[in-house]
């Protein structure tokens, strides 16, 4: 796994981006049958607009991760 720090996304959003979403402390997981990963854009389409300091990160083996915070307690993942 390679990790690039940036500070300005190379391409528009796009569907698959990371998005590393942090409340009260902690970080937002997906959690499927095959596990726990970080989400992507597409699984954060019903909360995107509650979302508060956005910033860009960098990219992870070519994919833009994202932070923001969420400001409350974070919905449960339902895989």
């Amino acid at each position: 796994m390679a990790f690039n720090p940036g500070f300005t996304c190379p391409t528009p959003e796009d569907e698959n981006d990371l998005w590393f979403v942090i409340s009260n402390g902690k970080l937002m997981v997906k959690m499927d049958r095959n596990g726990y990963s970080i989400p992507r854009k597409k699984d954060m389409e019903e909360v995107m607009d509650q979302l508060s300091h956005v910033q860009f990160l960098g990219t992870l083996d070519g994919t833009p991760c994202h932070v923001a915070a969420f400001p409350d307690e974070m919905p449960s993942s339902k895989g």
